[in-house]
């Protein structure tokens, strides 16, 4: 497959994907990594790829985006040096020979004695005692002085002309050279999209509002909703405020980043300019914590991380605590055919398999009964591709293993948990299920088969369909009765309504770990946050908002082509429908798609839709938590596509 004319890096990546699903690849990242390379179109990027054969799919796409979004502003920043060189060329009057009395501009300034005009244009022969004259300023003759101003003015113009010419340059160079005429004064710039259109805006880290000119604002397609305020603003120095005619609601977008932001517009042709806030949160201007801040996120808590070293430190093991499978004995035993282990992987799986013995979490099986036996799976780490993690395909010993019932927190378990929250702690336990022993009789299940023998695990691992709810049973009960303290799966969350509460919680936290000899991941572990991400959103003291990373694979969906890409992209969506007023009436077209007898037709109708969803969840809404002491509104839903009346009453 060959990458298409305007397609991005990106797209072809997804369509290369799509295909690949229907092939039965042992690896599909690499056969995506090979077909990427064969049909790119830049082949500067093929030469990159091929430079650093053993880089991931991950490493590689991220270079390509890179030499895309490089080649993209370089484009555009030479368009601009261009186009700003010939207007000042073609409007500067100094190089007009026209004009009376034509001289460079540095010469101007010079007092010459003086010279008859015809002398400098018709050519006539000049009076010798004008000749003899000299300049007051240099001191040399008038007809010296004559010739150096026209070989200057030679010099001048042919330089410009040079200057002038169209720069050969390669969509295909790294490095692009560019020179711009300014006035000396250097101010911080940076083009962003409002609403769609480029806009040059000003990055001033003094400034607590965003503003827009009313020029730029003219520009838009779409012209915004403009609300009435009573703002008073006053450039430095100035007694009069600025004139503002309103503020309204833009999307901004940057490199990266994107989100929806008030701006005050002010009249005339002004600098727009956006403040310190808008700043940081785009990515261009660096975050300065406060000095409370940084002690309290970082500092404050180093003591107690090194009073507690022996939870930070190696893979712990739950203290007096064994978990035993609950086997179906009508289910045969099965001894998998052995599946080979690839050869130019071999001794990155002996490594792994050395560590994991030295860690006592598998042992290896010798003149024991093994009625069942499962095959290994070596999968590249995604941020050390030299390294694999070992798995193990446990789907036909799955089958054998009953499963526990175990209730687990819901999203409204977690909300009114956290209501009131202002100070938040977010650890991670160390290869969390590997911290859970097996009975002696479980591990039976758990054999597996290398090119080096047969191993079992003497600890809980992933594969195990019944491992998280174990896992979540035996964390919850280990936790029990400390305050301020939520788990699911592997995170543990502490917070607490006041600085003093959260530290007094985390200790209790720490101390609880210690006697139960568990041990966290220090480099996941983050303390002391005004807000978390957690459960897939973003919790804080104002409430809970949805998770930057889902909204932006959100925007960045491509329309679905079939009915499978539309339930996935409502999948996505649903997850974050707390967030979206009328959820159900506004992705109706698109279900109606997925309905049985259906033809796949994309219309106006879907279209509508699907830029909807999307737009709706650019929005920075944030749900606040409920508190059952205030008095509560109720509304039931009243889609007109469902089956439910619509009516509020107060409780």
């Amino acid at each position: 497959m060959k990458q298409l004319h305007g397609e991005s890096i990106d797209q072809f990546t997804t369509r290369l994907r799509q295909k690949a699903k229907n092939c039965e690849f042992s690896d599909i990242d690499s056969e995506i990594k090979s077909q990427i390379i064969q049909g790119v179109v830049s082949q500067n990027m093929r030469m990159q790829c091929l430079q650093d054969p053993d880089k991931s799919l991950n490493d590689l796409l991220t270079k390509m985006r890179t030499m895309e979004i490089s080649k993209t502003q370089a484009a555009t920043m030479s368009k601009d040096t261009s186009s700003q060189q010939v207007v000042r060329i073609k409007s500067n009057p100094r190089f007009s020979r026209q004009s009376k009395g034509f001289a460079p501009k540095r010469y101007q300034q010079r007092s010459y004695q003086t010279i008859p005009e015809a002398s400098l244009s018709s050519g006539r022969r000049n009076n010798p005692q004008e000749l003899r004259k000299k300049c007051r300023n240099c001191g040399g003759k008038k007809r010296q002085n004559k010739a150096k101003l026209i070989d200057d003015e030679q010099s001048d113009s042919q330089l410009l002309s040079e200057a002038s010419k169209p720069s050969v340059s390669s969509s295909e160079c790294d490095v692009l050279f560019g020179f711009k005429i300014s006035d000396g004064k250097k101010v911080p710039k940076k083009c962003i999209k409002l609403n769609g259109v480029d806009v040059n805006v000003l990055i001033d880290s003094g400034s607590s509002l965003n503003i827009i000119s009313e020029i730029d604002l003219n520009k838009m397609k779409i012209r915004p909703e403009i609300k009435k305020t009573k703002t008073k603003a006053f450039a430095f120095g100035q007694k009069s405020p600025l004139p503002f005619k309103g503020k309204c609601s833009l999307l901004v977008e940057s490199d990266s980043k994107f989100m929806t932001k008030y701006f005050h517009i002010v009249k005339g042709n002004k600098e727009s300019l956006i403040s310190n806030e808008l700043s940081v949160e785009l990515g261009i201007l660096p975050q300065i914590q406060s000095v409370h801040k940084s002690v309290q996120s970082k500092d404050a808590y180093s003591g107690l991380i090194e009073e507690y070293s022996q939870v930070f430190t190696g893979l712990g093991c739950l203290k007096d605590r064994k978990v035993k499978f609950h086997i179906d004995e009508s289910v045969v035993p099965v001894a998998q055919p052995p599946r080979r282990v690839p050869f130019h992987v071999r001794a990155q799986v002996e490594k792994e398999l050395k560590s994991l013995k030295e860690m006592d979490v598998i042992e290896k099986v010798i003149g024991l009964p093994t009625p069942w036996v499962s095959n290994l799976v070596a999968a590249p780490k995604p941020n050390a591709p030299h390294e694999v993690r070992v798995c193990v395909d446990m789907r036909k010993a799955n089958t054998a293993i009953k499963t526990e019932k175990n209730v687990c927190p819901t999203v409204d378990d977690i909300i009114l948990t956290l209501n009131g929250a202002t100070v938040f702690s977010r650890l991670d336990l160390y290869k969390a299920f590997h911290q859970i022993e097996l009975d002696e009789a479980s591990r039976v299940m758990t054999t597996f088969q290398t090119h080096i023998g047969l191993f079992r695990y003497k600890r809980l691992h992933f594969g195990v369909s019944a491992a998280p709810i174990i896992f979540q049973n035996e964390l919850r009960q280990a936790l029990q009765g400390l305050k301020g303290i939520l788990n699911i799966a592997n995170d543990i969350v502490c917070f607490g309504k006041t600085q003093e509460e959260h530290d007094a919680n985390l200790r209790a936290l720490l101390q609880r770990l210690q006697d139960r000899n568990l041990t966290l991941n220090s480099q996941k572990c983050s303390f002391g946050q005004s807000k978390i991400k957690f459960f897939g959103y973003v919790f804080s003291e104002s409430g809970m908002s949805p998770d930057p990373d889902k909204v932006n694979a959100v925007k960045n969906m491509d329309r679905p082509k079939s009915i499978s890409e539309i339930r996935s992209f409502l999948g996505l969506t649903n997850y974050l429908s707390k967030f979206i007023d009328g959820y159900s009436s506004l992705t109706e077209p698109l279900r109606r798609l997925t309905h049985k007898g259906v033809k796949f037709e994309w219309t106006a109708d879907q279209e509508k839709s699907f830029t909807s969803l999307k737009d709706t969840l650019i929005s920075d809404k944030v749900m606040t938590y409920f508190d059952p002491r205030k008095e509560t509104e109720l509304w039931v839903d009243g889609s007109p596509v469902t089956y439910s009346k619509r009516q509020n009453s107060i409780i």
